[in-house]
């Protein structure tokens, strides 16, 4: 009698050994000792954002995002933030922001 061939025989590669990767629905963290974007306040993916206001000092600050479309799926999205203080001797601005478009060019920005 002639033995039949098993797949294991043919294909050892192709028969489950283990689990299967499993996919990471976050990047992993890093410990940078830089604080993230969401600790500073800074969010990309929020709607158009228009605010500002005064300190109990005098001093001020504003914070707005949004974003600018254009031609071959170009995309940039924003976040602003800055202020001053109560006798306009100091002033701060910040900016982020992240570019790309359908031919694969990206940018990030601060």
């Amino acid at each position: 009698s002639r033995r039949q061939p098993k797949q294991n025989d043919f294909y050892p590669r192709c028969t489950p050994r283990g689990p299967a990767p499993q996919s990471r629905d976050t990047p992993p963290k890093r410990d940078t000792g830089i604080a993230s974007e969401k600790e500073w306040g800074i969010n990309l993916l929020d709607e158009a954002v228009k605010e500002s206001g005064t300190n109990e000092d005098g001093s001020t600050w504003y914070r707005e995002s949004g974003e600018d479309l254009g031609e071959n799926g170009y995309r940039c999205r924003w976040a602003r933030m800055g202020g001053q203080t109560h006798d306009g001797s100091t002033e701060w601005k910040e900016t982020w922001w992240e570019k790309s478009d359908w031919t694969g060019y990206k940018e990030l920005g601060a």
